[in-house]
C-alpha cells in the first residue's frame, strides 16, 4: 500500500462518502451510482502503476470463473426467484448500522494510508 497525496486523500473521502450514503438508498440510480462511487474511491488511491500492472497469469482463470459464477448466480435469481423475497435482505443490507461501519473503516484505511504520505514527506 502506497502513501496518497492529500488530493487523493480528499477526492477518496468524498466518493467514498458518496458511495455510502447511495449504498443507503433504495431505488435505480442509487443502485448503480453508489458501487461506481465506491470504485472510483479505490482507483483514486491507487497508483498509476498499480492500475497499468497487468493481471498475473495464474488469477487470470480464477477471476474469469468468479465474474462468470457471479454472472450466472445473478441471472439464475433474476429469473427464478421473485423480487418480494430478497426485499428484507436489502432492505437489511442497506441500513446505517451495515453502512456505516464499512465507511468508517474505509475512511480509517484512507486516512492510514495518507498519514504514511505525510509522515514521509516530514521526515525527508
Amino acid at each position: 500500500m502506497k502513501a496518497i497525496s492529500t488530493k487523493q486523500f480528499g477526492w477518496s473521502s468524498l466518493f467514498l462518502t458518496a458511495g455510502c450514503v447511495l449504498w443507503m438508498v433504495p431505488g435505480f440510480p442509487a443502485e448503480a451510482l453508489g458501487p461506481a462511487c465506491l470504485v472510483i474511491s479505490a482507483l483514486i488511491t491507487m497508483s498509476r502503476e498499480e492500475r497499468s500492472r497487468p493481471i498475473p497469469k495464474p488469477d487470470i482463470p480464477w477471476l474469469v470463473g468468479g465474474l462468470a459464477l457471479l454472472f450466472i448466480v445473478s441471472l439464475l435469481l433474476r429469473r427464478f426467484a421473485p423480487e418480494e423475497r430478497w426485499e428484507p435482505f436489502t432492505r437489511a443490507l442497506r441500513h446505517p448500522i451495515v453502512v456505516v461501519p464499512f465507511w468508517s473503516v474505509g475512511i480509517l484505511l484512507t486516512f492510514r494510508q495518507w498519514r504514511r504520505g505525510r509522515s514521509a514527506e516530514h521526515a525527508s
